[in-house]
């Protein structure tokens, strides 16, 4: 063989031995030509939809965990009062939220009643505000309702300087809806509370008082609910179903003084005044809108309103609370 061919030779042998021995040189990082593909790996065996089993994870599978669904009966928890006092407003006995900078609901962080706050500085409250904080039984934050009386500043709109002053009377009432609930007993069972009331025409900064006598009536599920002035103990307001005795055509019509009240718990009637006592004869004279609250519906609150037409304008907000049986 020519010296030339056997030279040719040798390098090729060389070249095929390295290529057996896979090429793994010292100190090269280019990734190196495999002479057979990698086969792939197995996969674990899908699931089977059929029979509902599927394959164990492993151990090394590290997925980030998904939290589980909740309970049933989660929407039932408790919440917190802070949570039930951010879904609380400043509303009015219109049902509307108060248009006022002025004012302001506070709740501490660990304290138990909600009161009302002046927002502007060298203002003043007549009197003291009464807020009452409504819980049920398990001590849930229900709402709240009651009054205050602010004393604001007036100060010209270009200069800053005071110009007087004008007294306010706020009428508030404010529960949260996710706690409307009826009552669940099948017989009677009491209410007792209190209304804050006033007469915006005649005294405006006057505050008048009347007790809130109720009752649920199990059998049928209605209210009845009675307003007893304090001031004035033979003036009461009696709810009731229809408005006037009789229909626009003449017709008598079945007057009610039980109220229907709705699946939720909401319940609205009218409201027809006796001024001596006797009930002998009951003048229209406002509306009541509320409805019952808490655990077993054992709070009751609502506003009350006569915007005219049969006697004087009035306005009041109200709260009542289950009477324990003796």
């Amino acid at each position: 063989m020519p010296y030339q061919h056997k030279q040719s030779a040798l390098i090729l042998l060389a070249a095929f031995a390295l290529a057996a021995c896979g090429g793994s040189g010292g100190g090269s990082h280019r990734p190196q030509t495999q002479s057979k593909p990698t086969p792939p790996a197995v996969q674990p065996p899908e699931h089977n939809a059929q029979n509902g089993t599927a394959p164990a994870p492993k151990k090394d599978d590290a997925k980030p965990s998904v939290p589980a669904a909740p309970p049933a009966d989660m929407g039932n928890a408790k919440p917190s009062d802070q949570e039930v006092f951010a879904r609380l407003s400043l509303y009015n006995t219109q049902g509307g939220v108060l248009t006022t900078d002025a004012l302001k609901l506070t709740l501490p962080e660990n304290g138990k009643e909600i009161s009302i706050a002046l927002l502007k500085p060298n203002e003043q409250f007549i009197g003291k505000p009464a807020i009452h904080t409504l819980r049920d039984a398990e001590g849930r934050l229900l709402g709240y309702y009651g009054h205050a009386t602010a004393n604001h500043i007036n100060r010209d709109p270009y200069t800053g300087e005071i110009t007087g002053n004008s007294p306010q009377a706020y009428y508030v009432q404010h529960m949260d809806e996710r706690s409307l609930t009826r009552p669940a007993a099948a017989h009677d069972i009491r209410y007792s509370g209190k209304m804050y009331f006033r007469y915006p025409d005649n005294s405006p900064l006057a505050t008048q008082t009347a007790s809130v006598q109720a009752t649920y009536h199990g059998s049928d599920k209605t209210l009845s609910m009675e307003l007893i002035a304090d001031r004035h103990s033979a003036n009461r307001w009696y709810l009731f179903d229809q408005r006037d005795k009789y229909a626009q055509d003449g017709s008598r019509r079945q007057r009610s003084d039980r109220v229907a009240v709705d699946a939720d718990g909401r319940v609205s009637g009218h409201l027809l005044f006796d001024e001596n006592g006797t009930r002998e004869k009951l003048i229209p004279n406002g509306h009541f809108i509320g409805g019952f609250y808490g655990k077993n519906g054992g709070v009751l609150s609502g506003r009350a309103v006569n915007e005219g037409g049969h006697g004087e304008k009035w306005e009041g907000v109200l709260g009542a609370t289950l009477v324990k049986p003796e």
